[in-house]
């Protein structure tokens, strides 16, 4: 496990995205309110972003429960996609 404290420089989500294919679980329950919800959207927004088109990947968001970008699985991060 890594600990990582907000505005630290290392962003867990551009270190794992060398795999071909990627699910980012994101907390948005309570406690994510305010910063840390900005602050990892804007974290999962550059990772998205920096994704390769043959790399696929998927979102699911949990709070009580959880929720999927997509009902599909994972999909070719493409650029209509992203």
């Amino acid at each position: 496990a890594v600990a990582v404290a907000l505005g630290d420089a290392f962003n867990p989500f551009l270190e794992a995205a060398t795999g071909n294919e990627i699910v980012y679980v994101i907390d948005v329950s309570g406690s994510m309110d305010g910063d840390r919800y900005r602050r990892v959207s804007a974290e999962l927004i550059e990772a998205i972003q920096g994704l390769k088109s043959h790399q696929k990947f998927n979102i699911i968001l949990f709070s009580a429960h959880a929720t999927a970008f997509r009902d599909d699985g994972i999909v070719a991060a493409t650029q209509p996609v992203k």
